[in-house]
């Protein structure tokens, strides 16, 4: 499923969207620029200092992404505990769960 990304500016080239919603997804940038359809890594990385809304799509993207890995993270660390037979795994997946919640 491809996240939709809801565009607060006039709307990027078909691409430039593209690039964010996958980014959401979590790809990373260097496997998304393989792809013969896309532009070089550097030069997505020039449109993000260049152009201000892009730039901004693209944060918000990397932030989806990174929360969504959080999340996996934390759903992890719960079942390392649940799923524990000893106390070795318990205290690794107690603390998978402490570094996710700052604690």
């Amino acid at each position: 499923m491809t996240a939709q990304v809801t565009w607060p500016y006039p709307c990027p080239q078909p691409h430039e969207q593209r690039i964010c919603e996958r980014l959401a997804e979590g790809e990373m940038l260097l496997d998304i620029c393989k792809d013969k359809e896309f532009s070089s890594r550097r030069t997505v990385q020039r449109w993000v200092r260049s152009e201000p809304e892009f730039a901004y799509q693209y944060a918000l993207a990397r932030a989806c992404a990174l929360e969504d890995g959080c999340c996996r993270l934390h759903r992890l660390g719960h079942a390392a505990v649940e799923n524990a037979v000893d106390g070795r795994h318990a205290h690794s997946g107690c603390q998978l769960l402490i570094a996710h919640d700052g604690s």
